[in-house]
């Protein structure tokens, strides 16, 4: 969940029977209470009236001012149009929002009417959406359809010229295998982030560091894919002590000299929050230094061990009274680094990257 993003589930059946789950609720608060939520929710038996269920979403969209609304309708495509007055077109009138039909075979086997999903999905409109089909309810739950959905539905989508570096974490706690699996989901990053940049927007720069003394431009400013793809591969891990703020005034130097001046700056360090005692008390000091010169930090780590105050540091710039909802749209928490091999992990921070913060 991002900040100021707001989640709900409808269920429906016949006339009258809709049902919202939804994080406006008072007595849902996080998205663990929602997910409860939802699952205690009770199947309603009885007919299709699937134009009265858009029409009652329309509504709960309300007066919602977000840039961005999302509908993902779950159906066999098929309606009671003969008493059910309300057009599956209801959705196609809220402003900004992109509609995603999945169209599931019904217990009969029979396909989902593609006709009933185009008109839901708002196709031949000036914002069409998308539908997509499937037999049975059973492949909901498989990783290829869930990545497509969410490959679609969690774009990135920079509005302005942005430069991005990636900080790699070569300290010795990481461990060689987890540095290595860390390259390769930048790697991955930099090829879905510079391959997707039709406006020329960005570039992309990848960095590693470790103690006082180790810090590396592993790849320089670039909007080629295929310069990250060659400096990476030539990537060693340093496997040394961690030193966060000799890293931060290094990423500070080098993008003084490399980096385009007028443009936003996103860097994303991947780190535990640690650093060796003797530098642990700059960590606030120099994450501040490099947010003065237009430049946004994010922090990927990985694992239950990080020292949350320093990770909270390094987003902030601040000693200690945090925001934790600033903090929580600047941190991108994995909880193993085979984790980071999921596209999914790289959809969300893809789109966090593209967002202002």
């Amino acid at each position: 969940k991002e900040l100021g993003s707001r989640v709900g589930v409808v269920q429906y059946s016949h006339d009258g029977t809709q049902e919202l789950v939804s994080m406006e609720d008072p007595k849902i608060t996080t998205v663990a209470q929602l997910k409860s939520a939802v699952i205690n929710m009770r199947w309603i038996p009885g007919g299709t009236y699937t134009g009265e269920a858009l029409d009652f979403a329309r509504q709960a969209f309300g007066s919602s001012q977000l840039d961005r609304k999302v509908a993902i309708v779950l159906t066999d495509g098929r309606s009671d149009t003969r008493r059910d007055a309300k057009p599956l077109s209801s959705l196609c009138s809220v402003p900004n929002i992109m509609v995603v039909g999945i169209g599931i075979g019904d217990i009969f086997r029979r396909a989902s009417y593609a006709t009933m999903l185009e008109e839901i999905t708002c196709l031949g409109t000036a914002s069409p959406g998308l539908y997509l089909k499937i037999t049975e309810h059973a492949q909901l739950l498989e990783d290829s359809f869930f990545n497509n959905v969410t490959g679609y539905i969690c774009q990135a989508n920079f509005q302005e010229a942005t430069d991005i570096v990636f900080m790699l974490d070569g300290s010795s706690s990481v461990g060689q295998a987890n540095f290595y699996r860390a390259r390769e989901f930048v790697e991955s990053m930099a090829t879905k982030l510079l391959s997707s940049d039709r406006g020329g927007l960005l570039r992309l720069s990848v960095m590693q560091y470790s103690d006082g003394q180790q810090q590396r431009v592993e790849v320089p400013f670039t909007a080629r894919v295929e310069d990250v793809q060659t400096g990476l591969a030539a990537t060693r891990y340093m496997d040394g002590a961690t030193d966060l703020p000799a890293a931060l005034a290094f990423l500070s130097s080098t993008l003084q000299r490399e980096g385009r001046s007028v443009v936003a700056r996103k860097v994303v360090v991947f780190t535990d929050g640690r650093s060796v005692a003797s530098a642990r008390a700059a960590i606030p000091r120099a994450a501040a230094a490099a947010l003065a010169e237009n430049t946004q930090l994010l922090a990927v780590t990985v694992g239950e061990g990080f020292d949350e105050e320093g990770v909270c540091q390094l987003v902030t710039g601040q000693a200690n009274m945090f925001d934790y909802r600033v903090v929580d749209s600047r941190v991108h928490r994995v909880a193993l680094y085979s984790d980071l091999a999921r596209r999914v992990v790289m959809q969300s921070l893809s789109r966090k990257l593209s967002k202002a913060l």
